[in-house]
Parts: C-alpha cells; sequence; structure tokens
C-alpha cells in the first residue's frame, strides 16, 4: 500500500481492532492441533467438500477467490473484511528496464520489486530532489529500481556491512544517485553519524520504503519515521 502516513496509521488501527475481533470470533477454526484433535464443529466444513476430487481440493486450497466464493455463506465478516483491505489495482506500466539492472536478483523477488515500484512512483517525481529512505536495504536492489526509474537519490540503511559495500559497488558501477549507510537501527539512533556518513539527513526525506525487511522492522520504520512526517510511507 502507498498512503500517506496520516491515512495509513488511521487504517492499520481500524484493521487491527477488527482483525483482532475476528480472531477471537474465529478462534476454534485455527486454534487446536491438527496432528492430535479433531474439531468436531468442523463436520460442515468436511460434508461440503467431500463431493469434490482432488484436483478440485488442490484448486480451492491454493485460490484465495475461489475460497472467498465458496466458503461466503459460512464466513461472510471474514471475506467481508478480506475485500476492504485488498489495495487498488496498479495501473501504472513501468518502462522497458536494461538486463543489467537485475542481473543477479532472483526471479521471484525481481517480479515483487517491478510491481513494489510501479505502486510507489507515480508520487516521488514531486519530491525528486530530495532523498528517499530504502529500510533494511540489503544490496539496494529496490532503491536501485527506484533511482534508475525516477531519477530521485536513495539513501539505503543496511545493518549488514558486506551487503553495503556491495550495494555501493553497484551504484557506482551504474552511476545511481545511492548511497549507503551501515548502521543497526535496534542499536544506532537514527541522528548518529556512521563511517558512511551521517543518517540525520536521512530523517527529513519525504519517501521512507520497505520491502523485504524481516520481522518487527517493519513497524521500526512507521515508528522512526513518524515525528519526521514524512508525505509517503511505503
Amino acid at each position: 500500500l502507498h498512503l500517506s502516513i496520516r491515512r495509513q496509521r488511521q487504517m492499520c488501527i481500524r484493521d487491527r481492532l477488527y482483525g483482532a475481533q475476528l480472531l477471537s470470533e474465529l478462534r476454534p477454526y485455527w486454534d487446536f492441533n491438527a496432528f492430535t484433535q479433531r474439531p468436531g464443529h468442523l463436520t460442515w466444513a468436511l460434508s461440503k467438500i467431500a463431493h469434490l476430487n482432488e484436483a478440485q481440493l488442490w484448486a480451492l486450497d491454493n485460490d484465495v477467490e475461489q475460497q472467498a466464493h465458496y466458503f461466503a455463506g459460512n464466513f461472510p465478516t471474514l471475506f467481508e473484511w478480506q475485500a476492504q483491505c485488498e489495495p487498488a489495482p496498479v495501473t501504472t506500466q513501468l518502462p522497458s528496464i536494461p538486463f543489467w539492472l537485475h542481473t543477479d536478483i532472483p526471479g521471484r523477488k525481481w517480479q515483487q520489486i517491478q510491481g513494489f515500484c510501479a505502486a510507489t512512483t507515480q508520487n516521488a517525481h514531486a519530491n525528486s530532489s530530495a532523498s528517499a529512505i530504502e529500510w533494511c536495504a540489503g544490496k539496494g536492489h529496490l532503491g536501485r529500481l527506484h533511482t534508475w526509474l525516477c531519477a530521485q537519490p536513495v539513501i539505503s540503511i543496511e545493518w549488514q556491512n558486506s551487503l553495503c559495500l556491495q550495494g555501493q559497488q553497484y551504484a557506482n558501477k551504474l552511476k545511481l544517485p545511492q548511497q549507503f549507510i551501515n548502521a543497526d537501527i535496534h542499536k544506532l539512533p537514527l541522528s548518529a553519524t556512521t563511517a558512511q556518513g551521517t543518517i540525520q539527513c536521512a530523517t527529513q526525506a519525504p519517501h521512507w520504503m520497505a520491502l523485504h525487511a524481516c520481522g518487527e522492522l517493519h513497524l521500526s520504520l512507521i515508528h522512526i519515521s513518524e515525528p519526521t512526517r514524512p508525505l509517503y510511507i511505503s
């Protein structure tokens, strides 16, 4: 999702409250040990799928839309909520991207990066002179495509120094305005200065983005960026 910070915060609170309520209501369907318990309240579900052959069962198991249609009458609030949480379809078409920009990126990850940029670069041009922040950047694959598409400087923050060095090598080789900062966000305040530069300059960025941040680091991004009031968090 690509939203203003205020709207994102409001939607996050709303979705968490409603999601917690749904989890509580549907607890009998997920809070049991599948290998030692056979929940009696699932008898209706077994009878509902008893007539399906193996191919149909596999198709149902792998298609969320089919599940929503097939079980809508049994879990109406769940699938209504799911539909409301769906992001708006992305209509931006990316230009042809040269092969040398993604030669070392696995296929599935590259698809995700392209989809991410298609949804987020539309608002970058208004702030092209100010750096965007790439959070938990790794080698900076996302930031590299972003800066190539938008001609917008990117500051890529990553705690593994070896990845910073590799990412900076790529950026320098391609002559892209991408700067890597080696920092551990759990130990180092964002105003501290590192060997690679100062992170204070990064906090003024209008656009913060993260795609493959691990664990709670997406939440850390929201908490740390909030005082600076960025225009966008992606």
